[in-house]
């Protein structure tokens, strides 16, 4: 196993993954993956995370994409989430 700790995506209930977090995170991952000593199951269990963090970063970012649009008044409020 790595020692690098497993990464949850579940922030405290009022508060939603930050971006940063996230990008960090996924910085450890290319890291961790980058070892010549990892054995395939952490490979592929990496990876999985890395997939979910990168669909959060992606939601984090269309969130923020649509906040910037209701203020500069092209849009529809972004939905709560």
């Amino acid at each position: 196993m790595s020692e690098i700790e497993e990464f949850t995506l579940t922030p405290p209930a009022d508060e939603p993954p930050r971006l940063g977090s996230v990008l960090r995170r996924l910085e450890l991952i290319r890291r961790e993956m980058d070892r010549d000593d990892l054995e395939l199951e952490d490979h592929m269990r990496l990876y999985r995370e890395g997939c979910e963090l990168v669909m959060a970063a992606r939601g984090i970012l269309q969130h923020a994409a649509a906040e910037i649009e209701v203020l500069m008044g092209d849009g529809p409020p972004p939905s709560e989430a």
